[in-house]
């Protein structure tokens, strides 16, 4: 009973690297188009007040 429950954390382990190591890409691909929109909003206000 033991030795099963201890295998079932260690596949919940492995399944939680898994998940991590294929959820950071994407987040840091969100994060840069974040950025990347946040920026693309700034330079088109800043030609909108430029062109005002």
């Amino acid at each position: 009973m033991s030795i099963h429950y201890n295998h079932n954390i260690t596949k919940i382990d492995i399944l939680n690297i898994i998940v991590n190591i294929l959820v950071l890409p994407v987040s840091i691909v969100y994060l840069i188009q974040l950025a990347y929109g946040v920026t693309i909003e700034y330079i088109s206000n800043f030609r909108d007040f430029d062109v005002h």
